[in-house]
Formats: C-alpha cells, sequence, structure tokens
C-alpha cells in the first residue's frame, strides 16, 4: 500500500470535479438496481441495491479512478483485487460478506464497484445523537464488538479495519450487535485512485479515532481497539466530536469528567486508549 501511494503521489495532476452520484433507479453491471445513496464522501459513495440475480438487497460502494498512468492504474487495480480476495475469505456474522468488485461504465466513466452483503441497522454515529449510552450499554458494546475485532486479529496474517468509528459501526437490528462495515483498506485504495495525493490515502480516514503510530505508518491491532475505546468514549459522553475530550498538549484523553464510571471500565479504556500493541 505504501508503494502504491509514493508512486501516485509523483504523478498527481489537478483533477477534475467528482463523478456525479449513480441515480435511483439505474441498472449497474446489468445485475444490481441502485435504490438509494446511503452515504458518500469525497472518495466514494454507498448505495443500497437490489440483486436481481439473487434477490434481495447488498450495498455498492462506488469510486471512478482517474489516474492518468495505465501502469499505476493496473497496479491500483491489483491492489484492488488483492484486498477484494482477502476479504473475501472472512466468515463472521459481524462482518457484512463481501461478494465481488467489478468495473463497469455509468455516465461515461469507468467506476470500481465493491458488492457487500446488506444488513439492516443503524449507524451509532446516528444512536449517539439521540442521548449518551449508560455504562452498562457501553460495557455490553464492548463485549460484542471485540469478537469480531479478535476474529479479524486472528487471521493469518493478522487483518485490521483500521477504520473503528462510530460511523463505521452498525447496530444490527436483529440481534442489537454491532456490525463493522467500510474497512480502512477499501477506503484507502478509493482515496488513491479517486483523488491521486500523497496525503489524500490518511485524509480518508478519520485521524480522531487513530492512535498516533497510524500517522506514521505503523499499524497494530491495538490500533482498532484505539478507535473501539475512543467510540466508547462519545458513547458514554454523548460528544459527537472526541476532539473535545483530547488534550493534546498532554496527548491524553481528558473524559472523566464527563461521566462517572466504574473503576474497572475506566481502567480498561484508558489502556485501550494506550495503543499499546501488546494489547492484541
Amino acid at each position: 500500500m505504501s508503494a502504491l501511494l509514493h508512486r501516485l503521489s509523483r504523478l498527481w495532476r489537478r483533477q477534475p470535479p467528482a463523478p456525479p452520484a449513480l441515480p435511483a433507479g439505474s441498472a449497474v453491471n446489468r445485475r444490481y438496481e441502485i435504490l438509494c445513496q446511503l452515504g458518500g464522501s469525497h472518495c466514494d459513495r454507498t448505495y443500497l441495491a437490489e440483486d436481481w440475480w439473487y434477490g434481495g438487497w447488498c450495498v455498492l460502494t462506488e469510486f471512478a479512478p482517474r489516474i492518468r498512468h495505465s501502469q499505476e492504474l493496473a497496479l491500483a487495480r491489483e491492489q484492488v483485487q488483492e484486498s477484494i480476495q482477502v476479504l473475501q475469505q472472512l466468515d463472521h456474522p459481524q462482518i457484512p460478506e463481501f461478494r465481488e468488485v467489478f468495473e463497469c461504465q455509468a455516465g461515461g466513466l469507468t467506476r470500481w464497484v465493491v458488492v457487500q452483503e446488506w444488513i439492516e441497522g443503524l449507524k451509532y454515529v446516528d444512536l449517539i445523537k439521540s442521548k449518551p449510552f449508560t455504562e452498562t450499554e457501553v460495557v455490553q458494546f464492548l463485549q460484542d464488538a471485540l469478537p469480531a475485532l479478535d476474529y479479524l486479529h486472528q487471521q493469518k496474517p493478522p487483518m485490521l479495519h483500521r477504520n473503528i468509528k462510530p460511523s463505521t459501526l452498525l447496530q444490527s437490528r436483529e440481534n442489537g450487535k454491532p456490525v463493522l462495515i467500510q474497512f480502512g483498506d477499501i477506503k484507502e485504495i478509493a482515496a488513491l485512485v479517486s483523488r491521486p495525493g500523497a496525503n489524500q490515502a490518511m485524509q480518508a480516514l478519520d485521524a480522531r479515532f487513530q492512535p498516533p503510530e497510524y500517522h506514521q505508518g505503523d499499524f497494530y491491532p491495538s490500533g482498532d481497539l484505539y478507535g473501539l475505546a475512543v467510540t466508547a468514549l462519545t458513547m458514554l459522553t454523548g460528544c459527537g466530536d472526541p476532539e473535545r475530550l483530547y488534550d493534546p498538549k498532554t496527548q491524553r484523553w481528558r473524559w472523566a469528567r464527563y461521566t462517572g464510571v466504574s473503576i474497572g471500565l475506566a481502567v480498561i479504556l484508558e489502556r485501550m486508549l494506550q495503543g499499546d500493541p501488546a494489547l492484541a
């Protein structure tokens, strides 16, 4: 990934505006019908779609590559394929199934589309807006989320999510457990090919939920635990912006004054926030 980032950064050119979104009712790859847009950013968009072949709904993540050099485009295509092949091996009820990745023409542009299983639920970023979570609810959240992360980290080699935050965690309507969506690898690749530039890949991820070592390119399973702990803090405090809870001078989280929790939970969260690679 770092080699691809370096090569693309050298080839950066001024890019045209982002391509238009796929409209509801449009057909993609003669198989999927766009029902509505679920979300989007400067580098990718997600849609709810109907699968005509197998029936039922799925989630499409699309991005339009704007790399002008065929060699770099081929390298990025290979990276996408390799990443999806690895993700397709995952089999866990709290991780939506990765089904396929393909290229298609839509709106006069080549678009890359990643297809995933759709799991109905609400994002924690929306749940937090209604009211803070109780300590009991946060403890249950951690107990439910950790097995999914442990499953990733136990892969050979370990797999990382790298994008844990309230907007990438979905509370399943079926059983109330958190579901991991929007893996960091996919977001990073989308940024690399959609907006080539040295800083685009890291800007695609939210630094507020990432440990300091991520910004030096050092990735460990403990980074996912860090993001989970920051998410837990936002749930406890109801604070949508975790930067309000962080003191950059001391480089420590100052959250205890916003909520009263047991010593046991406080110790667990503080340790997770250390970003210690030995944790995982």
